[in-house]
């Protein structure tokens, strides 16, 4: 049986992060009480509340 949240039309993403990040974010939804998706999905909505900045180039990726 699929979680409440699942929906059939998701989509998994998976992000490379530092570990020091990484375990912020975790400790921040423990903390919430909530699951790492809706504090992604909190986190995004506040984003697109912000005036559009002029974009910056994207980083180099390392060899």
């Amino acid at each position: 049986m699929p979680d409440d949240d699942e929906q059939p039309d998701s989509i998994v993403v998976s992000l490379r992060l530092k570990p020091e990040l990484a375990e912020a974010f975790r400790t921040e939804a423990a903390r919430r009480n909530c699951r790492l998706v809706h504090l992604f999905e909190e986190i995004w909505e506040l984003y697109q509340c912000q005036p559009v900045k002029p974009s910056h180039s994207p980083r180099k990726r390392k060899p």
